[in-house]
């Protein structure tokens, strides 16, 4: 007598139902041999079906890691400059307490580092009341421009900066800077320290009517890119300028210059890193732009 398995509705295949009861009730084993195909057809075909749903559960995992990857694949990047990619805002600073000094006020890091970040019609005011008037104010302003002249308004490049650059370059990511310095003080620092060709667009904080930390820059860069906020990463040493990208709704990168962020701009931040190096080196730019897909 030949009995056919129970097969199954969706894959063709015998049931564990089925198998159970071949197992179990066939006239021509014992009772004994009919336990012990019990205990072994229907382990083995629990298996056969434990191990497909598996490999499904597996790939459907797969699937949206791939999706995420893309979700969150950089195109370009977007720099700050000075403190930044530039070395500057120690230089200056330098040269704000020396000139200052020579009209006899004193003049702190505490006091500059309110200014870091901001365009010049919001830092002039601030240096203004600082320096107690417009007047004490320019004269400052006259003595850092003779301190910059001097050095032919030089300044080196931030570590792990041209290495960055090149790799993004090799991956197709553009770069882009969004700095709140005037423009001609954007393009000659950027072409003296010979970084000037990495970067398809610059845009300037003389371009926006609101300065850092209003995402006003961000979002003019993001036009000229012709990108959305989530296909892009910015890069940012100064609280201000985190915060005007977080504003514009980018991800942002936190490499600390003169002053390191509060607790609350860390937990809104993508990340915190020492140096462009330091990103560099621990971040797979060949596979997802620099950037971690857990954001």
């Amino acid at each position: 007598m030949h009995t056919r398995p129970l097969a199954c509705p969706e894959h063709g295949q015998a049931s564990t139902r089925g198998l159970q009861h071949m197992a179990a009730s066939s006239v021509f084993l014992t009772s004994h041999e009919r336990h012990h195909a019990y205990q072994t057809v229907i382990p083995s075909n629990i298996i056969m079906l434990n191990n497909t749903y598996s490999n499904v559960c597996h790939e459907k995992v797969r699937d949206k890691q791939v999706r995420d990857e893309r979700k969150y694949m950089i195109k370009a990047a977007i720099f700050d400059m000075d403190g930044l990619l530039i070395d500057s805002e120690r230089i200056i600073m330098q040269g704000c307490i020396e000139a200052a000094a020579a009209i006899g006020i004193p003049y702190r890091q505490e006091d500059y580092v309110e200014l870091v970040g901001r365009v010049w019609s919001d830092s002039s005011r601030i240096m203004a009341q600082q320096l107690g008037g417009a007047d004490k104010m320019q004269q400052v302003i006259d003595g850092l421009e003779r301190f910059l002249a001097a050095r032919d308004h030089a300044f080196p490049l931030k570590t792990g900066v041209v290495d960055l650059l090149a790799a993004y370059q090799a991956r197709g990511i553009r770069c882009s800077v969004a700095s709140s310095s005037p423009m001609p003080h954007i393009t000659h620092r950027l072409r003296h320290t010979g970084v000037l060709d990495y970067f398809e667009h610059l845009t300037s904080g003389q371009e926006v009517q609101r300065g850092k930390p209003y995402p006003d820059i961000y979002l003019l860069a993001l036009d000229k890119l012709g990108l959305p906020a989530e296909a892009c990463i910015a890069f940012e040493d100064s609280e201000l300028g985190a915060q005007a990208a977080i504003a514009a709704g980018l991800r942002v990168v936190i490499v600390p210059d003169l002053k390191h962020p509060s607790a609350a701009l860390q937990a809104q931040a993508h990340q915190v890193v020492a140096d462009l190096a330091q990103w560099h080196k621990t971040h797979d730019c060949l596979r997802e732009g620099g950037l971690a897909a857990e954001a």
